[in-house]
Parts: C-alpha cells; sequence; structure tokens
C-alpha cells in the first residue's frame, strides 16, 4: 500500500499541532429569559439576542421581556421578517405562547398569530 506525500505531510502536521493552541471562538452566553423560553419547548431563536430583562410568574405564565429597543428579525424557515417592541408580554405554557404583546401593529411571536391573541408552537 502506497500512501500519497500530501497524506503523509498532513498527518505529519497534524500531530505536531496541539488543539489547546488553536484560539478558542468564544460562544455567544444564553441569557436567562431565552434558557426560560427553550423549557417552555420554543426554539431560542423566537427571541431577539439584546434582551436586557425578562420577569416571569411560574405559577400563571404570564411573562415580560425587555429589549434594548425595538428590533426586527428574519425568522426560518420561511424567512418571516418579526419587530419586537422594547418590552414583550404575554402568558406562555409549554408549547404555547398566548396574549403576547406590545406596540399595536407589530407582530410578536410570529410563529403562529391568530388576531394577535395567540401563538401556537409549529414546526421550526
Amino acid at each position: 500500500m502506497r500512501i500519497s506525500l500530501p497524506v503523509v505531510l498532513f498527518l505529519l502536521f497534524s500531530l505536531l499541532v496541539d488543539s489547546s493552541d488553536l484560539p478558542d471562538v468564544p460562544a455567544r452566553p444564553v441569557s436567562r429569559a431565552h434558557a426560560e423560553l427553550t423549557a417552555y419547548g420554543f426554539p431560542i431563536g423566537l427571541l431577539p439576542a439584546d434582551v436586557r430583562g425578562y420577569s416571569i410568574n411560574a405559577t400563571s405564565g404570564d411573562f415580560a421581556v425587555d429589549l434594548h429597543g425595538p428590533c426586527r428579525l428574519t425568522l426560518p424557515p420561511d424567512n418571516y421578517l418579526a419587530a419586537y417592541s422594547e418590552k414583550i408580554t404575554g402568558k406562555i405554557v409549554r408549547g404555547r405562547i398566548a396574549r403576547a404583546g406590545g406596540d399595536p401593529g407589530q407582530a410578536l411571536f410570529p410563529v403562529v398569530v391568530h388576531h394577535r391573541d395567540q401563538v401556537e408552537r409549529r414546526d421550526l
């Protein structure tokens, strides 16, 4: 069996390079609001990254999320443009967000919106 020179060089180089010498790419820390969202069965990307704070009543499911300002983001799978106000409020239970509100006229949790009263989790 004959091994080509590029393969030998690659193997030698990989032995010389210690992966601990490579710079670590820091992962973006997950906010507590994002962790809470995933605990209720929703994807982390449903909220924008710039969450300033949040509160949730574990008994009733009433929540409020404060952002650093209004923002827009594009959500897969259909490239839905979501607009968020500075404060998002509503009620959350496993797999469902109801009464999502904020500034009138803005889409808040744009998974499936029924007259802005209820949002249901769909295949994301």
